[in-house]
């Protein structure tokens, strides 16, 4: 990999940095050697180069030497493949040979000679070849060393080691050894040396690199261990000698849990030493932990025997790929020279792939295993490496193809397994053929119950409840035929056949009786919960759960899930709390969860149902059942029927307007009768799921990263700034400068290619930063803030890791102006000083936390994911967000940067600062995350960004602000199918000039404030939603023209079903004023109410305050009769109602206003006919609205901006 570490504060950082800055081409890594073209430049260039070769004066000499090279940098600048030609390369090494050669000049100062090799460096990095630039580094650092300057040898080596990834491993593995032995002689170096010897593929050279690396760290005292004491200052010859002893102090610690030094002892024996080996190999077969296997790794290279080795890298791949770390079994797995064993490992990996949904790598990796798969390895590797094929097969939906694998399989107890897990797979998908065959294969291996109970399971989806009862009359076994009569009773009680479903009871019940030993009673009373549960008898079902109670057991879970089902489907709440008190973990009590949430979706207990999915612990089974939730509430609020992607409305033009009665204060008109009967179609979102980002994720290969001052990027010079302002507001010092503890913080910038976690750690060690991002287990610490290139992209996976904390103490937050996959995983901020978790509560907003940021021309897509504790007050600081720019590189490149755009599906956001954020984002699809107990708002797509797609998600428990709101020109988007409920203000708002939005077919209640609000926002369509027991307004609309509510329950105990008015929004302490100029508003409103459900209770049904246009028609009120149209519709109440079911338009005297946008709902005919610009009628008296104070609460009225300004 290609990486250029620029390490601030230091001489060499900088003039590297100023080198590949200021001389074009200078930095490229061309290989090999091309022509000097001829040029005025050249010719001087070369002239001088002439000259020089003359002198014999060391100091003239060299003062030519860089004239000529000054005079080749100016000739570059026109004719770049001179940075290439023979001559500059010879001149290069002239240079930097007669610097080093006066670096070895004793009778020279330290100090100068030091100055001298420094230089010489400087020359041998710019080599075009970079097998020749390695080898003078290589010089370089030995004479470093010989002068004592380790500091900058360990540069020199970094450098070289950095220029030769490329290389063919024939000549980059000599030089690769020899830069790892001379790192090893420097203190604090010797992992890392390590790291590099690992690299060398020759086998035999890399065992040798390991074990001197390894015999330095003994001779030096790394280790404290007494055992190891009398091996410290020992000669190469004397632990040559001394190997036998090396061994048994290598086993006594390795006995007595010292692994690492035990390793190092084991290591620091000669090669060929009996035993050495076998020792080596042994402490790899221990290691159960990742730790471990992170702890010994090393060993498995040092092994010298080919066989031992393999066995060894095979253990550790297929360790890691069952954690899972992918890229680390890959990395592994490619040091394996035994094809066989290869094989096995990838195509291992292939299935950990696959597992999820990381199509196209499990594809690659697919691909490599069968290319490797020989006919004539052994019965158990092709056994496995079929297993494994299957394994990728089934998880595509593969089913004929996983049974071809499976057939292979030579070993009976894996081929069970893996056609066990067909028949299940292909079962559930009514792959009903492939199903059966997978089934008949596991009876033919002999496991005869085992296929009987997933022939019942098969006849169970097919529905065919007498084939069940036959089949379980057929078993021997009491537990089985105990759990068949069981799926037979339920297929009966699913038919209403009660009589023969209880029959199928009583068998169960009498096999229970007659159980004669503790495996059965448990396998019969579990069949018993489970057939009286499946039958509506859970209360009796309850007296059998002690004798089935089970840790770990199917037959156990299958019982609880039916219990919980059944007192879900008698929808009572208790008794299911009771039940879920069963479960003996959290993997039984969230698939009892889940179960209950289907029970309730299906019987249309949708707000129940949302009550239990948000109890299910683990949070991937949350966000799944609460994102099937909603598209289950959607589907029964799609009262248009466009939720299938199938159905195309449109709207009609209206009818010529005529007026139908004039009255003192307002003029009647007709309502064209088409009015509220279409809306716009959403887009298709079946389309969008978890595999709409897994299976686009890019194959992971080689790129460029450095390490460099932050000042250098304009991508974070915005944060830097913005974290400096907010700590100096607050009173704390310069923010991250004191973060990193020095005056030049660094970032890690991903400059080019498709790295993941594995690699960008393991690399960033190979330079000496390591600590920069620090791998444990499953889990990588983030140290440092990380840039994604416009060129590059990172993979955060969940096959690589559990989690990535992002490190609050210092400052770190992630910019990506490229690519950013956030894939099956934890992203965390992480308060490492305290280690845990750094909350947040409104009073502390101010107070640093991660965030991840994704800039203009960039994509960030996130799936299955996990991100909390992330977020602040700071601009673009706010946790999870997407925003245009940087404005520096806008200023540069007018037009460059496409807008940031992505899709996020089925991810879980909780205790963020804004759950999700955007300004001048396009084309986002927010499909089916969960948002929970975020501190200011859920969902907040901001400024200026266009079609969005919000839909199927989850808001709940924000702290302080709303659960979705639009707001500053969020226009085009759909907001459809959302579940929104319990957030501290308003369900759904839309804000600030937002238009052309369909808000349809979502389910809000329980909020603070309102349940659906439209501020200073026109052209925008409410439909389909039901919306109750908030504590606002149901429906509000302020200073808004052209809004259609549609076809909506609403109901409300104490305020209005619809609230129209105008009005200044309201000041709020602690939050900034309202910008006129960004955005501005009119005092006018324009409504369309047709085809609602009101209940209205006790409250208001339609109120308005100084509306210009309120059309109505076909809505239903119920409740009380009083208060069916209130405030200034009052008086025209008598009128209205009577006309309002074929249809009126009331238009009052306030003058109409010029609305800055076309409203493509009015074009297009949906809202046309009905809030159109009417003229005034009456006398003027409801045009300015009434100064009442319970029109809004403060904190419902001010939208929350945290944005001082939109420049970024």
């Amino acid at each position: 990999m290609n990486f250029k570490p620029f390490k601030s504060g230091t001489t060499a950082g900088v003039l590297s940095l100023a080198l590949c800055l200021t001389v074009l081409g200078a930095c490229t890594q061309g290989a090999g050697t091309k022509p000097a073209a001829s040029s005025p430049d050249a010719a001087r260039a070369a002239a001088a180069y002439t000259q020089a070769q003359k002198l014999t004066d060391p100091v003239q000499r060299e003062a030519e030497l860089a004239k000529a090279i000054r005079l080749y940098d100016q000739a570059t600048l026109s004719d770049p493949t001179l940075g290439s030609s023979e001559e500059f390369s010879r001149l290069l090494k002239d240079y930097s040979t007669s610097l080093s050669r006066r670096g070895g000049d004793t009778a020279l100062a330290i100090e100068t000679r030091r100055e001298l090799l420094t230089s010489a460096r400087f020359i041998s990095e710019r080599q075009p070849d970079p097998a020749t630039g390695a080898r003078e580094l290589l010089s370089i650092a030995r004479q470093q060393i010989g002068l004592g300057d380790y500091r900058a040898a360990v540069d020199t080596l970094t450098a070289g080691y950095v220029r030769i990834s490329k290389l063919p491993a024939a000549q980059r593995d000599p030089i690769v050894g020899d830069m790892a032995n001379l790192l090893a002689l420097a203190a604090g170096q010797r992992d890392r040396a390590t790291a590099w010897a690992t690299e060398i593929t020759d086998p035999v050279r890399r065992g040798a690199a390991v074990s001197n690396i390894a015999r330095w760290k003994l001779r030096t005292g790394d280790f404290p261990a007494p055992e190891l004491a009398s091996f410290r200052g020992q000669t190469v010859a004397d632990l040559d000698r001394r190997s036998t002893e090396l061994l048994e102090a290598a086993e006594t610690l390795r006995v007595n849990g010292k692994t690492e030094a035990a390793l190092a002892a084991a290591l620091s024996a000669r090669i060929g030493t009996p035993d050495r080996d076998n020792l080596l190999l042994t402490l790899v077969q221990e290691a159960t932990t990742n730790e471990q296997r992170d702890a010994v790794e090393t060993a498995a290279f040092g092994i010298s025997g080919a066989v031992q080795q393999n066995e060894a890298l095979f253990a550790l791949a297929m360790g890691n790929t069952d954690s899972p770390r992918l890229s680390i079994a890959e990395r592994l797995g490619n040091s394996l020279t035994d094809p066989a064993l290869k094989a096995q490992v990838v195509s291992q990996i292939a299935a950990g792939y696959a597992r999820s949904h990381v199509t196209q790598t499990a594809k690659a990796k697919t691909e490599e295993a069968i290319k490797i798969t020989s006919f004539f390895m052994p019965r158990a590797a092709k056994s496995r490496i079929n297993a494994n094929l299957a394994t990728v097969e089934i998880h595509f939906g593969e089913y004929p193809r996983a049974l071809t694998y499976a057939n292979r399989i030579g070993e009976n107890g894996l081929k069970a397994q893996t056609l066990q897990e067909l028949a299940r797979r292909a079962t559930g998908s009514r792959d009903w053929a492939t199903a059966e065959k997978a089934i008949n294969g596991v009876k033919s291996l002999g496991q005869r119950d085992e296929a009987a109970l997933l022939r019942a399971i098969l006849l169970a989806a097919k529905e065919q409840p007498d084939a069940l009862a036959g089949l379980a009359r057929q078993q021997k076994s009491p537990g089985i035929k105990a759990w068949v009569f069981a799926y037979a009773a339920e297929a009966y009680a699913k038919r209403i056949e009660p009589d023969k479903a209880l029959a199928m009871v009583a068998q169960v019940e009498a096999l229970r009786a007659k159980a004669s030993s503790v495996k059965e009673l448990q396998q019969t009373a579990s069949a018993a919960v489970f057939a009286l549960s499946a039958t509506g008898q859970p209360l009796k079902a309850e007296t059998y759960l002690l004798e089935a109670m089970a840790d770990d057991n199917v037959h156990y879970l299958n019982a609880l899930t039916q219990l919980a089902a059944s007192w879900a489907k008698a929808r009572d709440t208790g008794r299911i709390d009771q039940a879920l008190t069963w479960a003996l973990d959290e993997h039984q009590a969230s698939d009892m969860l889940q179960r209950v949430v289907d029970v309730l979706s299906d019987k249309h207990e949708y707000e129940v149902a949302a009550l239990y999915a948000r109890k299910i612990p683990d949070y991937q089974n949350r966000v799944r059942a609460m994102h099937q939730l909603a598209a289950a509430s959607a589907e029964a609020l799609d009262i248009y029927g466009v939720l299938d992607g199938s159905v195309v409305t449109n709207g009609d033009p209206a009818n010529e307007r005529q007026v139908i009665l004039k009255g003192n204060a307002a003029t009647y008109y007709n309502i064209d009768s088409k009015v509220g009967q279409a809306i716009p179609t959403p887009p298709n979102l079946n389309r969008y799921s978890r595999q709409t980002v897994s299976d686009n994720m890019p194959v992971p290969t080689d790129g460029a990263v450095y390490v460099i001052p932050m000042e250098y990027s304009y991508y974070n010079t915005k944060f830097v700034s913005q974290v400096n302002n907010t700590f100096r507001q607050i009173g704390e010092k310069v923010f991250p400068v004191q973060a990193q503890g020095t005056r030049y913080p660094r970032y890690i910038h991903i400059e080019s290619g498709v790295l993941t976690l594995e690699s960008l750690a393991r690399h960033l060690n190979s330079i000496g930063e390591g600590e920069l991002l620090v791998r444990k287990g499953t889990r990588y610490t983030l140290n440092v803030p990380l840039l994604v290139g416009p060129q590059a992209s990172l993979v955060v996976s969940g096959t690589d890791a559990e989690e990535l904390r992002l490190n609050a103490n210092t400052g770190v937050f992630i910019v990506n102006a490229g690519k950013l996959w956030l894939h099956d995983i934890t992203v965390a901020g992480w308060d490492a000083a305290n280690k845990a978790y750094p909350d947040m509560v409104f009073e502390t907003r101010n107070q640093f936390r991660p965030f991840l940021i994704s800039w203009g021309g960039s994509q960030m897509h996130a799936d299955g994911s996990h991100f909390h504790h992330l977020g602040f007050n700071g601009a673009k600081g706010y946790g999870f967000s997407y925003s245009q720019g940087p404005i520096l590189v806008q200023q540069h490149r007018p037009g460059a940067l496409n807008r940031p755009t992505g899709v996020v599906v089925g991810n879980s956001f909780d205790n963020m600062y804004f759950g999700f954020f955007t300004n001048a984002a396009d084309d986002i699809a927010l499909i089916g995350n969960e948002y929970r107990d975020n501190l200011i708002y859920g969902v907040d797509p901001h400024d200026y960004s266009k079609r969005l797609i919000i839909a199927y998600n989850v808001s709940y428990g924000t702290h302080k602000k709303h659960g979705i709101i639009g707001s500053r020109e969020v226009d085009d988007s759909w907001i459809v199918g959302n579940i929104v409920f319990e957030n501290h203000g308003t369900g759904i708002m839309l804000d600030r000039i937002s238009s052309g939005n369909l808000v349809y077919a979502n389910r809000v209640w329980g909020n603070g404030q309102d349940g659906l609000a439209v501020y200073e926002s026109p052209c925008n369509i409410l439909a389909g939603n039901r919306a109750f027991d908030n504590h606002g307004d149901v429906v509000k609309v302020r200073n808004s023209t052209d809004i259609g509510i549609f076809r909506n329950h609403l109901a409300t105990s104490q305020r209005a079903g619809v609230n129209i008015y105008v009005g200044d929004p309201k000041e709020v302490q602690g939050f900034p004023t309202r910008d006129a100029k960004k955005d501005p508003y009119t005092k006018f409103v324009t409504v369309a109410v047709v085809d609602n459900v009101i209940d209205k209770r006790n409250g208001a049904g339609i109120t308005a305050t100084g509306f210009g246009t309120v059309a109505v028609k076909g809505n239903q009120f119920f409740g009380s009769t009083k208060k069916l149209l209130q405030g200034d519709l009052e008086p025209f109440g008598r009128e209205m109602l009577r006309l309002q079911n074929e249809g009126v338009v009331v238009r009052s005297s306030c003058k109409a206003v010029n609305v800055p946008k076309v409203c493509p709902f009015m074009t297009q005919g949906y809202l046309s006919g009905v809030v159109e610009e009417l003229p005034p009628a009456g006398a003027g008296r409801v045009c300015t609205g009434l100064d009442d104070p319970d029109q809004e609460t403060a904190e419902a009225g001010t939208e929350f901006d945290a944005e001082e300004g939109h420049e970024s």
